[in-house]
């Protein structure tokens, strides 16, 4: 079992070893959490970063390096728009690898990057603590069959916030802890997309799973859509979610119905709304 060994290997502590054979053999959620200081470095430089001085350091490379910061935020209409695209593009990819060699000699870039490493530290342990639960109140919740591969967690830290799955088992988390386990449930409702579609409806259903009702279990108390005065899950979900609650209430009562039929029939109920 070469990838066992090699993941298992990279655990110094004993106790993390035995637990890690553990987890591998009953089959629960894995999650590989990594940082890669390249992506960390443009996630901060495109969405912001919770640091004293980043956001001179994002204007000055923007005025030196303005072609590539341009194509790393996707608007390469001035790169393409020239007779000449062909030279510009060439210019602009090399200002990207000027300014990211640039960026990541910054003193702002190596407090985020401790802060990331630290963080990474704290989000494993949590995971290694939580994990078991955590599958076991999403098993009881969605009742089939969870993923058996391992995921990869590229780790941003707590400085910026972002929450996405990539695709090809591959999450990119970061966030301070809004409320209690708040790392724990939107990494669940990351791992959870790679169980459903895109469409809204399939990502409302993901938000009555993680964000709301297993936020409650772990907590062991609180309310849907809210929970230390904010609000929880996109705004642009939450009239669908609502309009699906009765429906869900029912869902959670009923345990010989699985999130697949639950889903059949909301849809059917959206694409039918009279029937």
């Amino acid at each position: 079992m070469p990838k066992l060994r090699c993941v298992y290997t990279d655990l110094k502590d004993h106790s993390k070893r035995t637990y890690f054979l553990l987890m591998v053999y009953n089959n629960y959620m894995e999650l590989k959490f990594v940082i890669s200081k390249q992506g960390l470095f443009i996630t901060a430089l495109l969405k912001n970063a919770d640091i004293k001085g980043w956001v001179d350091l994002q204007n000055t490379l923007w005025d030196k390096y303005r072609l590539g910061y341009q194509l790393l935020q996707g608007n390469s209409y001035n790169v393409f728009i020239t007779e000449t695209s062909q030279d510009v593009l060439e210019k602009a990819i090399e200002e990207v690898k000027l300014l990211m060699e640039e960026g990541m000699k910054t003193a702002e870039f190596n407090k985020l990057l401790q802060t990331a490493q630290e963080y990474k530290k704290w989000l494993e342990n949590e995971w290694l603590i939580n994990k078991e639960k955590v599958e076991k109140e999403l098993k009881e919740i969605i009742r089939t069959d969870l993923p058996k591969d391992i995921f990869t967690v590229y780790v941003m830290g707590n400085l910026v916030h972002i929450g996405r799955h990539l695709g090809d088992h591959k999450v990119v988390w970061g966030h301070k802890e809004d409320w209690p386990n708040y790392s724990l449930v939107y990494l669940a409702h990351e791992y959870l997309h790679s169980m459903f579609s895109y469409s809204d409806l399939d990502h409302a259903v993901i938000e009555l799973i993680a964000d709301n009702e297993l936020r409650i279990r772990l907590n062991q108390g609180g309310e849907y859509f809210t929970c230390n005065g904010k609000d929880v899950g996109h705004d642009n979900l939450r009239e669908l979610e609502k309009s699906m609650l009765p429906a869900w209430s029912a869902y959670l009562y009923n345990k010989s119905m699985d999130i697949r039929r639950f889903l059949v029939d909301q849809k059917a109920k959206i694409d039918n709304p009279e029937k």
